[in-house]
């Protein structure tokens, strides 16, 4: 049994070194369990996907892209499955934290001709129209 302990020395590093990044989703899970930056059924984008949260395990969360290959927000099919490590090292958008409203900047082209009220007014009852 004394012999044991000189063997288990050099590998308990190792050993730790591999636990590494499953330590990390670990602490990343309780993190997310705690503070709560997004909730199952949140829209979120990380890396550059739109997605929608469907699942939360301790090592990874599952995610359903949205409108990566349509220009709507609509499901794509993909499905997405990101460590929980990443949401240390990248950055989270979560589009449904408390408001049920996201900005969304509208361009409309008009000469100098057009009456501008009558413009305004007109895309106003368009979106409101589309939007509600």
């Amino acid at each position: 049994m004394v012999l044991a302990y000189p063997i288990l020395g050099p590998i308990i590093p190792f050993v730790a070194l591999a636990a590494k990044y499953l330590i990390v989703d670990m602490v990343a899970y309780f993190y997310v369990s705690i503070r709560y930056p997004f909730y199952i059924g949140d829209l979120i984008d990380s890396n550059g996907i739109t997605s929608r949260v469907i699942d939360m395990d301790i090592l990874e969360f599952n995610r359903d892209e949205l409108g990566d290959l349509v220009e709507t927000l609509s499901p794509t099919g993909c499905y997405v499955s990101m460590l929980n490590r990443f949401i240390f090292s990248s950055t989270v958008y979560n589009y449904t934290p408390e408001d049920s409203f996201v900005m969304q900047e509208v361009d409309i082209l008009a000469s100098f001709e057009v009456n501008r009220e009558e413009a305004l007014r007109i895309a106003g009852k368009v979106a409101h129209e589309k939007y509600t």
